[in-house]
């Protein structure tokens, strides 16, 4: 989970840094309760901290007509890297991956030397299924730091080979993405890490693990539906088909 980047001012620093705390632990009311009433307690001294706050409450709660509307009364204020940097954050801490990937790219292009927007696009980019975007970020990125080469530079520009080659194509693997997306919001059920691998007998084939924090056994009830979702989608058991294959991956005790 990627956190939030807080306001200059104090006040809102302690609470986005409690809104970041209460997404990686278990969520409870009581302490979402908290934190919506201190970001209206904030609401006249920063107003732009006060909605990013609520957006990320609204986030907590999976609504999302919520969501959009305090990031879009922040933007109004303060229209810049870090308020659509914390935007992304909650859409995809949402399960939003297709409208998270515009925010957090829109926050690398306001601030196209900031190494850590760029890699995180790059990271929301390959979520998303837009595979020649995110080789593109990763090749800014490698630019900012000559030293070392994003870690997913190499998985980024695999993708988009296999894509070039005719092997799938993005909106077909964009559509695939969005339906897990759609199973772990139904669900209410966050994601923890993804990982990408290419099949080593069979290249430009790929497996797409969704790790998620309920048990294994949960994890394969999410996958049945998740299949049938997909199959009831004819054209995607030929585009992708088996080329790009999705999974749940249960990580939770």
């Amino acid at each position: 989970m990627t956190e939030y980047r807080p306001s200059p001012k104090s006040k809102a620093n302690e609470l986005i840094d409690r809104l970041s705390r209460a997404l990686a632990g278990s969520v409870n009311e009581l302490t979402v309760r908290r934190l919506e009433q201190d970001a209206r307690q904030l609401m006249s001294a920063d107003a732009v901290g006060a909605h990013t706050v609520l957006g990320g409450v609204a986030a907590l709660r999976w609504d999302a007509e919520a969501v959009h509307h305090h990031y879009r009364i922040a933007l109004q204020h303060f229209p810049t890297a870090e308020t659509y940097f914390n935007y992304a954050v909650s859409l995809d801490n949402m399960e939003e991956g297709e409208a998270a990937f515009e925010a957090g790219d829109e926050a690398q292009r306001r601030a196209p030397d900031d190494r850590f927007l760029v890699g995180y696009a790059a990271g929301l980019a390959l979520q998303a299924g837009h595979f020649a975007s995110g080789h593109r970020l990763c090749e800014r990125w490698n630019v900012l730091v000559p030293a070392e080469k994003h870690p997913l530079t190499r998985r980024l520009e695999r993708l988009s080979a296999a894509v070039e080659d005719g092997r799938f194509s993005e909106p077909a693997v964009r559509r695939v993405l969005a339906i897990m997306r759609l199973v772990q919001k139904r669900e209410r059920v966050r994601g923890v890490a993804s990982a990408t691998m290419e099949d080593p007998r069979d290249p430009g084939t790929f497996l797409y693990e969704q790790h998620v924090q309920i048990s294994p056994v949960e994890a394969s009830g999410l996958n049945e539906q998740f299949v049938n979702e997909v199959m009831a989608e004819p054209e995607l058991m030929e585009d992708p088909g088996f080329r790009f294959v999705a999974v749940f991956v249960g990580v939770g005790v």
